[in-house]
């Protein structure tokens, strides 16, 4: 199962976000999940700029102190 997962992976998690997408726009409507989807890349794109400039780390040391 493992070897499976590892030469399949891509696909695989391909599969599932389309089957969530769908899902999603059968039960919310199209412009309902395109709004989720906007906002869920708007929030990566945050997580990976305060990653990539070390915000997280200077707001956890503060938080420490």
């Amino acid at each position: 199962m493992n070897e499976i997962w590892e030469t399949y992976r891509g696909p695989i998690i391909g599969a599932l976000a389309g089957l969530l997408i769908a899902l999603l726009m059968l039960t919310l409507g199209f412009f309902k999940t395109v709004l989720i989807i906007v906002f869920i890349l708007i929030g990566g794109f945050m997580g990976w700029y305060a990653t990539a400039h070390g915000l997280i780390d200077i707001f956890l040391s503060k938080k420490r102190k």
